[in-house]
């Protein structure tokens, strides 16, 4: 259905439409502001490697440079961890500047590109996909909790994921998602504690994130209100929690390309 759509916009609105059936863990939004289209992707799982969010958003540049004739050359690629010892691969595979140790995982391109016409669209195609597509959904729809917390992952960086932003973005008054996670036996307070200590995790062992960058990031006015919040989380303050659990020896994430 992805590859028969009119446009690489169409492609991509039914890719975050339906990214739950391909793979729960991860989330995809964009936003298209200015001329500037920012295509961001996480991954909900708890400490996510590196060579995990690199072989996600390699599947997705893929899909959009098919879309775009193999000719495609966004403005910058996006990791939120530190650079591996050599880059050549990366700069070989996206043809563009590639960025480490970036405030968020995505693509950069030009808004218009999402109106470039796909060769391969085909809506007699596309009909019968989406057909079979909305079969296989019935009983597959996220969970309100995983929407949440989706949710949570994209918002926390930009310092909005409050309760009041998150049920507006999900078309839901507080009062109805607050009853909705609770019939699920789950609160927004501890959504936002169980995403706040999964990026804390993968922000602080990134030794080239400050300390007070990583407390902005994670929704905090100050270091020392995050100190605190790591150190009753995690028993130690966050630069000591950094050096018992920094590997001697990174792994380094430019072996995912060559399962990509």
């Amino acid at each position: 259905m992805l590859l028969h759509q009119p446009t690489l916009r169409k492609v991509l609105s039914t890719l975050i439409e339906h990214v739950h059936m391909l793979n729960e863990s991860l989330v995809i939004h964009m936003d298209d502001a200015n001329g500037v289209v920012v295509l961001r992707e996480e991954l909900t799982l708890p400490a996510a490697l590196p060579q995990s969010m690199e072989l996600a958003i390699g599947v997705l540049f893929r899909t959009c440079n098919l879309l775009l004739h193999e000719q495609w050359r966004p403005l910058r690629v996006c990791f939120s961890h530190p650079a591996p010892g050599d880059i050549g691969l990366h700069k070989q595979m996206f043809r563009c500047r590639v960025e480490f140790d970036a405030d968020f995982n995505g693509i950069v391109f030009r808004t218009e590109d999402l109106d470039a016409p796909n060769p391969m669209a085909d809506p007699v195609l596309v009909r019968y996909a989406k057909t079979m597509v909305d079969t296989t959904q019935q009983g597959r729809q996220a969970s309100v909790g995983q929407q949440v917390r989706k949710a949570i992952y994209l918002m926390l960086p930009s310092g909005n994921a409050t309760c009041i932003c998150v049920a507006q973005g999900l078309g839901r008054s507080v009062r109805t998602l607050q009853r909705e996670l609770g019939g699920e036996g789950l609160s927004f307070t501890d959504l936002l504690q169980e995403v706040r200590s999964d990026l804390a995790q993968r922000y602080v062992r990134n030794p080239d994130y400050p300390v007070g960058q990583i407390a902005t990031m994670l929704g905090y006015n100050s270091h020392s209100a995050f100190t605190r919040w790591f150190s009753t989380l995690f028993g130690c303050p966050p630069e000591v929690w950094r050096e018992r659990n920094l590997p001697p020896n990174p792994q380094r994430p430019a072996q995912a390309f060559s399962r990509a």
